[in-house]
């Protein structure tokens, strides 16, 4: 199972979003939850949003509502509460339409943005953490955090783990830690500064090392030829070295990544950190 590791939580949360799209005979297991949750959410002063969704257009545009609200300063854990399919995203019960992962990252970027990176989403719809395909670095991050599981999920599982999870949130103050005691069982975690070294860690494994730096370097010089520029047979190892030290990853590229990526937010390693995990994987 895959979990944060050294990466923890640091965020805010004063609102809890519950969008949900069952079928009649389903809803029984979350109508239980909410007689707890609403109450134990109001008692630590907790806003509270319920959504019930009638289609994709209705879903959407609720969506778009709360990234209004985010921008006036509420600060959600969504929690998605639906069916779900690895490749045709979350299923409306009322008009059985799906709404594409895609669709759904796109909007939680836009919630995201309005939040400086703050926005937390637990999904218990089966296969949501295919969501994460949807992620790349080359843009704003779509969540802080998403919790969501790889297979399906059972209502049973719901019932069991959905009120410990955020009694666990608001009385300890720990969204990772409430993960790892309570939903690591079943659901798997994007945390998007893992999701950030992870992919710096790949990149130079693939790129700045070994073989895949040598047929870089080559590919480099061959365009450079391409391109018209004549160089001697005897200046070829000098220009094997200055494209070598070119694409050396450096400090300040993992910081530009960062900070559009995180939109700001500070990272908690450095690119030592990176070289080091790289250099593990090239063994």
């Amino acid at each position: 199972m895959k979990t944060a590791n050294k990466f923890d939580s640091e965020v805010k949360v004063n609102t809890v979003v519950w969008i949900t799209s069952l079928y009649e005979s389903q809803q029984g297991v979350t109508r239980r939850i909410l007689e707890d949750l609403e109450p134990f959410l109001r008692d630590k002063h907790v806003r509270f949003e319920f959504h019930e969704a009638s289609s994709e257009e209705g879903l959407l545009a609720y969506l778009e509502y709360i990234r209004d609200e985010a921008a006036a300063g509420m600060l959600p854990i969504i929690h998605i509460d639906t069916h779900g399919n690895v490749d045709e995203g979350i299923h409306i019960a009322a008009t059985k339409e799906n709404v594409a992962w895609a669709t759904i990252v796109e909007k939680c970027r836009q919630i995201n943005v309005e939040t400086k990176n703050n926005l937390c989403v637990v999904s218990l719809a089966c296969f949501s953490f295919s969501a994460v395909r949807e992620v790349q670095i080359t843009s704003q991050t779509p969540f802080y955090i998403l919790a969501a599981p790889l297979t399906e999920v059972t209502a049973g599982f719901v019932a069991d783990v959905v009120m410990p999870f955020y009694r666990h949130v608001f009385e300890e103050h720990a969204l990772i830690g409430a993960f790892r005691s309570v939903l690591i069982r079943k659901l798997n975690l994007m945390h998007c500064e893992q999701v950030l070294f992870t992919a710096f860690v790949k990149y130079v494994r693939r790129f700045c090392m070994g073989k895949g730096a040598k047929k870089r370097i080559e590919d480099l010089l061959s365009e450079a030829k391409g391109m018209g520029m004549e160089i001697k047979d005897y200046d070829l190892s000098r220009f094997r070295k200055i494209i070598k030290r070119s694409i050396k990853p450096t400090q300040a590229l993992l910081d530009r990544y960062a900070d559009s990526f995180l939109m700001g937010r500070p990272i908690n390693f450095e690119l030592d950190s990176v070289l080091e995990h790289a250099k593990k994987m090239e063994r």
